[in-house]
């Protein structure tokens, strides 16, 4: 079966939310009923600039609330936290070789990269 187009809600939630140390939680980033969902991935970005240089605690905080009207689920995939310092190129994966494999001076490298600056 195709997957069907879900929704939130009026009371259900799904959270980013920030703690830096010795703070409390906050939401920096809300899908509720009035965010556009889809039956597919996408990709979202969330800014959280504001903590560059300090030790923070990340959670994804999901509520179902009382009343019986969403009918949603929510996945998440490939999470990446990064510093937006540009750079030329950035290592994605290695894909040769790999972890268990035995090394020569003859053996390729293989690397995914990708332009972020």
């Amino acid at each position: 079966d195709d997957p069907a187009n879900g929704y939130f809600g009026n009371d259900d939630s799904v959270a980013i939310m920030v703690k830096p140390a010795g703070g409390d939680y906050h939401t920096v980033y809300a899908f509720n009923m009035f965010s556009e969902m889809t039956n597919y991935m996408q990709l979202y970005e969330v800014d959280l600039s504001e903590w560059n240089g300090l030790e923070i605690n990340l959670a994804f905080y999901a509520t179902d609330g009382n009343q019986p009207t969403g009918y949603c689920a929510f996945h998440f995939d490939d999470v990446m936290i990064k510093d937006a310092i540009p750079v030329d190129a950035q290592v994605i994966s290695v894909i040769n070789p790999s972890l268990y494999s035995c090394l020569t001076d003859e053996t390729p490298a293989v690397v995914e990269i990708r332009n972020d600056g």
